[in-house]
């Protein structure tokens, strides 16, 4: 049997498309803003739209070729006012039965952990479905001298009817070197930046810098970066994805 289309698994939910961008204060999601912006259909698509964080407005203008075994994507990110950010992200969602997915030469099982695997990499395999996987890369991207253009693939939950939830990131993330560092505490009572910031040294900030992330998913608290970007800079993430016999 063949392998099913990027229409396909679209239409099946397998593969989902969003948008994300957050800083220190504040975070946006395009589908929990209630933004459609994938089709089932082959062919050209493409969403424009405004959101605003805390110290951050961006307009964003996200555009897809659909093809029955390629997606060709395109997202720009153009800063509305002088703007402090963390990361900007191109995001898909991912669903498939019990099998690995691969990053930067390293396998990884999906045990629902939510750990973020993050490399500077093109070579990103997820399996999508029953058969066949997604082959995750960059597609001349251009960015910030601030910010590192990276890959994440996240084991993060299993679903009602058994499939695993893979997430991926083609991800735009200030650099720990040249970031202003602030520490947040990360609790459904009080998820806000700490008071005080200057009392607390750069060695804990550099500690706890994306430590939920990477090691400890339900830490109470966690360092991010932001970095100054000038109203009118354009950082556009161009990723191609693939759909390959497994």
């Amino acid at each position: 049997m063949p392998i099913a289309s990027i229409a396909e698994i679209l239409q099946d939910n397998l593969l989902q498309i969003d948008v994300e961008f957050g800083n220190a204060g504040g975070f946006f999601s395009a589908s929990k803003s209630g933004l459609q912006i994938a089709s089932v259909a082959q062919g050209d698509i493409s969403s424009n739209y405004e959101a605003q964080i805390p110290n951050a407005t961006v307009s964003i203008n996200d555009s897809s070729i659909i093809n029955e075994y390629s997606l060709t994507r395109s997202t720009q990110f153009i800063a509305k006012s002088n703007s402090d950010l963390f990361d900007i992200v191109s995001r898909f969602v991912v669903l498939s039965d019990d099998r690995s997915a691969r990053i930067a030469g390293n396998v990884i099982q999906h045990k629902s952990k939510n750990i973020y695997h993050q490399y500077s990499t093109k070579d990103v395999l997820v399996p999508v479905g029953t058969e066949g996987f997604l082959r995750f890369e960059d597609n001349n991207s251009t960015g910030h001298m601030n910010f590192d253009n990276v890959f994440y693939v996240r084991d993060e939950s299993i679903e009602a009817n058994k499939m695993k939830r893979w997430i991926v990131h083609h991800r735009m993330i200030v650099n720990q070197v040249s970031a202003h560092l602030i520490i947040r505490c990360c609790h459904p009572i009080f998820n806000s930046p700490l008071p005080w910031q200057n009392i607390y040294p750069n060695a804990l900030k550099r500690k706890l810098f994306r430590i939920r992330e990477i090691k400890y998913p339900n830490f109470p608290f966690m360092a991010v970066g932001e970095s100054a970007v000038s109203i009118g800079h354009v950082f556009d993430i161009g990723t191609s994805v693939s759909l390959l016999d497994g």
